[in-house]
């Protein structure tokens, strides 16, 4: 009488149980744990992403093309350290430069967008009416910064370098009619 008696595992015993049909609940509670998520926010979540990545490229392209034009924009107007508008917060205080005020402008406009917007948005506003006049151009410049300061920005260097090209064609020209009379 030695019979092996051979115990199913603990693995074995839970499959035949399945199998059998009497843990319906337990197969459906282990098949949806890949599925935690509910349909719909599984359909949404390839558009989130392709949103989120948009933004972020978009925000990018935006800093770079501010950056660009903030440092040029510093490189014509003669301030020291233009290069000052790559670095992502220190390009507040390149901008107040090129508005012509001094770096306590940007502590202000800091303090006032911690605690109330509406004044850091008007010293936001002096700040880049000051970049438009010091660069020739008028409200509808200052506007265009306050909005759409990524665009303005490189657009107000292109006409700036455009103004001091032909300012120095004519120079030019002036001094060879000087020597040829």
């Amino acid at each position: 009488m030695n019979e092996t008696f051979d115990a199913p595992s603990m693995n074995e015993m839970y499959n035949q149980a399945i199998e059998d049909g009497w843990l319906w609940e337990e197969y459906m509670m282990t098949n949806q744990m890949s599925q935690s998520m509910d349909p719909m926010i599984q359909e949404l979540m390839p558009i989130i992403s392709g949103f989120i990545v948009f933004f972020n490229i978009f925000m990018l392209i935006s800093f770079l093309l501010k950056a660009w034009g903030i440092y040029n924009i510093n490189r014509k107007l003669g301030e020291p350290y233009p290069w000052l508008a790559w670095i992502p917060f220190i390009q507040m205080y390149s901008f107040v430069k090129a508005g012509g005020k001094n770096g306590l402008w940007v502590l202000w406009m800091i303090l006032w967008f911690m605690f109330f917007i509406i004044p850091g948005l008007i010293i936001y506003i002096i700040i880049a009416h000051g970049v438009s006049k010091r660069t020739g151009r008028g409200v509808w410049s200052t506007l265009g910064i306050f909005f759409f300061d990524f665009i303005m920005l490189p657009v107000i260097w292109y006409k700036l370098k455009e103004k001091t090209n032909q300012n120095s064609e004519m120079n030019t020209e002036s001094k060879i009619e000087g020597v040829e009379l």
